[in-house]
C-alpha cells in the first residue's frame, strides 16, 4: 500500500496543491514587478492570474508526458489500470482548478469569466469523480494533455499584455504556433477520447457511460468555442484591421 492509497491522504495533497498556488500567486504578486503596459491597464491580477496558469501547464504537462513515457501499458486497461505518476498528474490539476477557480471568484468579475469557469466546472467534476473511485485515471490524463496547448495559449496572452511586441514577427509566429498546437493537441486529444468511447463504451458501467459522453461532449463545445475566439481575434481581425489600412 503506498501513501496515495489513502483517499484521506490525496485530498490532503489536492489542498496541499491548490494552497501552494494561492501562496506562490501571492508571491509574485507582492513581489514580482511586471510589465509597464500591465500596470497602466491597471490588469496586475490578470497577469498573474494567467502566469500561475502558465506554470501549472507546463509542469502538469511534463508530469504527463513522463506518466505517459514511463508507464508502458498507459493505453491498456484504461479504466481500472494507472501508473502513481497518473495520479499525481490528475491530483496537481485537481488542486490547481480549485485554487483558479476560488481566485476567479473572489478577484475578477464573474461576468467575465463565465467561459473559463465553465471549464473548470468540467474539470473539477472530471477529476473529481475518477479520483474519488479510482477508476478512468488515465483517460483524465489524456484529456489534461491539453495543457500542452495551453503552454502555448499563455505565452501569447503574456506577449499580447506587454504590447511592445504585438506587432511584430515574434507575437505572429506565436499566434500561428498556438493555433497548430491547439488543433495539433487538442483535437488529437477529442478525437482520441471519442473514438476509444465508441469501442469501449459496452463495457463501460451505465452511470460512467453517460458521464463520460457528457463530459466530453462538453469538453469539445468549450474548445471549439475557444479555437474561433483565437482565430478571430489573432487572424481575422489582424487581417480585417491590415485591409483596411491599405485601403486607406
Amino acid at each position: 500500500m503506498t501513501f496515495l492509497d489513502s483517499p484521506l491522504n490525496v485530498a490532503c495533497c489536492v489542498s496541499l496543491v491548490s494552497f501552494l498556488f494561492k501562496y506562490y500567486c501571492s508571491f509574485l504578486s507582492t513581489y514580482v514587478k511586471v510589465p509597464q503596459a500591465v500596470t497602466k491597464g491597471n490588469k496586475e491580477a490578470i497577469w498573474w492570474n494567467i502566469f500561475v496558469s502558465f506554470t501549472h501547464s507546463a509542469i502538469s504537462s511534463g508530469i504527463l508526458i513522463y506518466s505517459c513515457v514511463e508507464d508502458a501499458d498507459f493505453t491498456v486497461d484504461m479504466a481500472n489500470h494507472h501508473s502513481e505518476a497518473s495520479l499525481i498528474a490528475a491530483i496537481f490539476s485537481f488542486g490547481y482548478f480549485i485554487h483558479d477557480s476560488l481566485h476567479i471568484l473572489i478577484t475578477h468579475p464573474i461576468k467575465d469569466n463565465v467561459g473559463i469557469l465553465f471549464h473548470h466546472a468540467i474539470m473539477l467534476t472530471s477529476l473529481g469523480k475518477v479520483l474519488h473511485n479510482r477508476k478512468y485515471i488515465n483517460i483524465i490524463c489524456i484529456a489534461l494533455f491539453c495543457e500542452i496547448s495551453s503552454v502555448f495559449l499563455h505565452v501569447r496572452q503574456l506577449i499580447k499584455m506587454m504590447k511592445t511586441l504585438n506587432e511584430t514577427l515574434l507575437f505572429l509566429i506565436v499566434c500561428i504556433a498556438n493555433v497548430l498546437a491547439y488543433m495539433a493537441v487538442r483535437f488529437s486529444v477529442i478525437i482520441y477520447l471519442y473514438d476509444w468511447f465508441f469501442h469501449n463504451y459496452q463495457e463501460m458501467e451505465r452511470n460512467y457511460r453517460r458521464f463520460y459522453f457528457v463530459m466530453l461532449s462538453l469538453m469539445t463545445i468549450v474548445n471549439m468555442f475557444y479555437f474561433v475566439i483565437i482565430v478571430q481575434k489573432d487572424f481575422l481581425n489582424r487581417f480585417c484591421s491590415s485591409r483596411k489600412t491599405k485601403d486607406e
